[in-house]
Order: C-alpha cells, then sequence, then structure tokens
C-alpha cells in the first residue's frame, strides 16, 4: 500500500497544519469542524539529488567486477594468505617456496639493507607475519632479494608491476606500504627488465608522500583558510594533524628524497622532491633514537646529498662563469669546499684545477673501493649506487684520456680488468622470458668496450700499455659489435693530415669532456 502524506488536501492548499485525534484517524480535526471532506494525498520520494542513483549504479558496476574477475580466475576469489593467492602472495601462487622465500627475507634484512638503510625489517619480524601485516612490502622484497635466480627475478617485476597497476592507477589506493614497496623496489630496480621507467615510478611514491602529508610532520600549523565558511569556522590558524608511523616514516621520507635527488643529479634531471624542513628533522630524530644499526649513517648520507645539491645547483646557474678566473663561480665553491672536506688541506693548484683532481681522485676511489671489497658483496648495492660507479667510471676514463699518461693509463686498466672479472663473476648464463641477460652481463660488457678502446684491435692483453700518440691524441678503437661507445667514436673527427688507417681515430681535447654520462652508459639503470 503506498504511502500517505502526513497533511490532508484542503490543510495543504490553505496551508495550516493539519491536526488528527486518535479517535478520528480518518479525518482531520479542521475538515470535521468545516465539514469537508479529508483526502490524504500519496507521499512522493523527497528529491535528493542523485546520491542514491549513484550509489546503485557504483554496486551494479561492482558487482559486474565482480563476476569478470571470478570468470577470468577461473572461480577463484582474493583472499588472505591463508585462504587463496592474491596478486602479492606470491608464495601462494607458486612462484616460490617458503624455505626460498625465508632466505630472500634474510638476505634482505643482512646484505641489501644496508646499501639502502631507508626501509628495515626488525630482525624479530617473521615471513609469515610480514606476508600478513604488510603483503605488498614483502612481495617487492623477494622481488628485490631473488637476484640469484635472474628468470624469477625478472617474472616477480614483471607481476610487481601488475600490482601496482591494479592497487595505484585502478584502485586509487594510498598507503604507507604502498610507498615502501615502490622505495624497495626503485632501490633496485635495476635488476628488473627493461625499459626500467624509473622517474614514472618515483613519481608514483613521490605522490604517495604528497597525498599522505609525508611532506611535513604529523602535526602541523596549517595557514591556509579551509573552504568552509559556516558561522562557527574561524579563520585563525589551526593544527593539522595526520597519522604517523613513526620512525619507519621518517626512513622513507629520506629515502624518496635520497632516490629522487641522487639520481636527478647524476642523469642531469630536475628532482621532484626538494629539501625540506622535516628532512632535518627526521635526520636529527632518527641519529638520537639508534634504533636499528644503520640508522647512524643516514645523516651524512643526506647531508652529503644536500652538499651535492648546491654543487649540482653550481654547475646548472654559473656553468659560464668556470672559465673565468675571480668569478662568482669560484667563491661559491670556495664556501662549499669547508662544508665538503673539513678536514682535508686543499690541493696545491688552481680552483679549476682542483676540481678536476678532486674529481679524478674520489672517482679513483669509488673503482678501488669496489674491486677490494669482499667478493659478491655488490649483489645488494642499490641503483643509485651503480649509476655512481659508471659515473666515477666515465670521470676516470676521460681523465686517463687527456692525461695521456703510460702509468696512470696501466693503472686504470689494471682497475679495469679487475673490475671485468667481478662483475662478471656475478653473471650467469640464464635468460629471462624475453631471451634477455643479467644486468651483470650488460654492465661487463661496457666494462670491456672501455678496455678494447685502450687495447686496440691487435692487442689482447689487457693491463700493458696502450698505443697512445701523445702528440696527437690518438688512440687505437676496434671495429666490434655495435655498443653505445660506438655512436660516441661517430661525432669524433679526424684532424688534419691524411687519412687514419682503419679503426684509427684521432680525439679532439674537448670530445670526450663534451659525451654526456647518458650517451656513454645509454639506458642501463635509470629509465
Amino acid at each position: 500500500m503506498p504511502a500517505v502524506s502526513k497533511t490532508c488536501r484542503n490543510c495543504a492548499e490553505s496551508k495550516v497544519r493539519c491536526v488528527r485525534t486518535p479517535d478520528s484517524a480518518d479525518t482531520c480535526n479542521r475538515c470535521r469542524r468545516l465539514g469537508k471532506e479529508c483526502i490524504y494525498r500519496q507521499s512522493g520520494r523527497r528529491f535528493k539529488g542523485f546520491e542514491k542513483d549513484r550509489k546503485i549504479a557504483a554496486l551494479e558496476s561492482k558487482i559486474n567486477e565482480l563476476i569478470v574477475d571470478d570468470h577470468s580466475t577461473g572461480g577463484r576469489s582474493k583472499s588472505s594468505v591463508d585462504g587463496d593467492a592474491s596478486l602479492e602472495d606470491i608464495i601462494s601462487r607458486n612462484f616460490l617456496d617458503i624455505e626460498t622465500a625465508e632466505r630472500y627475507l634474510d638476505i634482505f634484512k643482512t646484505r641489501m639493507t644496508p646499501h639502502f638503510p631507508f626501509i628495515v625489517i626488525s630482525p624479530d619480524l617473521s615471513l609469515q607475519e610480514l606476508r600478513q601485516e604488510k603483503p605488498f612490502l614483502c612481495f617487492s622484497i623477494l622481488a628485490a632479494a631473488s637476484f640469484e635466480n635472474m628468470p624469477l627475478q625478472r617474472a616477480l617485476g614483471h607481476e610487481f608491476k601488475k600490482v601496482v597497476a591494479s592497487r595505484i592507477i585502478i584502485g586509487g589506493e594510498i598507503t604507507f606500504e604502498l610507498l615502501q614497496g615502490l622505495l624497495v623496489f626503485l632501490a633496485w630496480s635495476h635488476y628488473h627488465s627493461k625499459p626500467h621507467r624509473y622517474t614514472q615510478f618515483l613519481q608514483l611514491a613521490i605522490s604517495l608522500i604528497i597525498d599522505l602529508r609525508l611532506d611535513r610532520p604529523p602535526q602541523t600549523e596549517m595557514w591556509k583558510t579551509a573552504l568552509r565558511f559556516g558561522p562557527k569556522d574561524s579563520v585563525q590558524n589551526k593544527t593539522f594533524d595526520r597519522p604517523s608511523w613513526g620512525s619507519n616514516e621518517q626512513r622513507a621520507v629520506l629515502g624518496c628524497y635520497y632516490l629522487s635527488s641522487s639520481i636527478a643529479m647524476l642523469v642531469q634531471k630536475k628532482s621532484s622532491v626538494l629539501r625540506l624542513p622535516y628532512h632535518e628533522e627526521c635526520c636529527k630524530s632518527l641519529a638520537e633514537a639508534n634504533e636499528y644499526p644503520h640508522d647512524k649513517y643516514i645523516t651524512s648520507v643526506i647531508q652529503l646529498q644536500f652538499i651535492a645539491e648546491k654543487i649540482d645547483n653550481l654547475s646548472e646557474k654559473h656553468v659560464s662563469d668556470l672559465e673565468k678566473p675571480g668569478s662568482g663561480a669560484e667563491l661559491y665553491i670556495t664556501n662549499i669546499n669547508p662544508q665538503l672536506q673539513p678536514q682535508t688541506q686543499s690541493f696545491d693548484y688552481s680552483w679549476r684545477d682542483e676540481m678536476s683532481v678532486s674529481a679524478l681522485v674520489s672517482a679513483s676511489s669509488i673503482l678501488n673501493t669496489l674491486v677490494h671489497l669482499p667478493s659478491t658483496e655488490e649483489v645488494g648495492f642499490n641503483n643509485t649506487q651503480w649509476v655512481q660507479i659508471g659515473f666515477a667510471l666515465l670521470v676516470a676514463y676521460r681523465h686517463t684520456v687527456i692525461a695521456s699518461k703510460p702509468d696512470q693509463t696501466f693503472a686504470f686498466l689494471d682497475t679495469l680488468s679487475k673490475l671485468e672479472s667481478r662483475v662478471g663473476a656475478l653473471s650467469t648464463e640464464e635468460v629471462d622470458a624475453n631471451g634477455k641477460r643479467d644486468v651483470f652481463f650488460d654492465f661487463r660488457r661496457r666494462v670491456v668496450q672501455i678496455q678494447k678502446w685502450f687495447d686496440g684491435p691487435s692487442s689482447n692483453n689487457r693491463g700493458q700499455e696502450s698505443s697512445w700518440d701523445q702528440g696527437s691524441m690518438c688512440f687505437q678503437m676496434p671495429y666490434s659489435e655495435p655498443m653505445d661507445f660506438d655512436r660516441l667514436a661517430g661525432t669524433a673527427v679526424h684532424l688534419g693530415g691524411p687519412s687514419p688507417v682503419p679503426g684509427e681515430i684521432r680525439v679532439p681535447p674537448d670530445f670526450l669532456y663534451s659525451a654526456s654520462f647518458e650517451e656513454i652508459m645509454n639506458e642501463w639503470v635509470w629509465k
């Protein structure tokens, strides 16, 4: 039976109150007093906008999605660890067993965390607890630590991207766990298949930082006025309270800044994360708490990154002044140098020469440290460390070519030989589903190519003196398989005189300095 209104038609037309008594429920007092027929209207549905219609449509759409998903998974529904497998639960999906997963988690805790101390798993946290509490983070850790099985790791990386698309792009989720998982994926992204799309995944992590309001302390005084205009709304500043994840949040915030800033400088891209006062607060808090052994290094890493940004700012804004003695750039360097080397005496050179020598010393130090590390230590290196190693190779190579000194060339070739042996020992014959080799194979190829540039086409013994003509800056470069270096060779000019023999290229002094790091290393780790 349709519902009727509380007001009869006569009272409604007269716009008066309609009152009924219990003894005469069918006729109101006014109609009975006036002798009128009392008729009650059917009540119409009050219009509440399209909210209810939208909710119904959303529920219908959700049902359709569940039906489609049920058909696509063969009737298997997503559930927790104890039930059927979710996308993140690669153990239940039989990608790897419990014993292997536990070993990978231990590798992450002991061998990988020291190289990226911004995501830390408590030594007391078991694999089962991590799967239940943070399945996405667990997935990203297992994918990063499975480097001993390259085909599996590439497959896990592909599945990881599917989960990111499902949860962030399609599902629109914004959680702290997603941020932690993305940072782990970014830190060891060089292990996964190309194209890496590093910048895109980094921007996803940055967007989570912004949406979770992690670019400020948990309690912040807001100066902006909210878009509310009620009589009780004050225009005075208010304190903004957001959820806090304690020291884990502080590490993640600093880790996102480190990844964005370091990679942006090395490959000459703009960093999307600016230095913030909250970063220094996080460093101070972690240093004071000293919760985990590697927390004590975070402050130094971030402070060095702050200084590196200052140096990068010098390169960008004062590059035209670097050739002018007594310029503002010289003063800028003079001010930065005490921050970087407070206990080191200045070289006995001009400031421009000092910059060049400092670059060579730093690059040589990085390479020498690498070749003297314990065996297989570099498997835990994060992506930024590998880019820095590539950059150090480029700097040392350029200086060796320009200096054209036999002893320096011999020392550099000896370092290259040791580096080739170390990296080559990490490579295997395995290929992924696309027929691609591991990342160590690619890096070794680049080291070998640099060696060939020095050795010349007729030399097979690395570590001996290279065939240099110091007067003409000429060296022998072999014709070999197409590599990134071969593209650079095409830009070299043949100097005056008779045409050189095949394989002989005369390099002008400014050639190696004009070649960028991105040209040399191409798309190895960061794209």
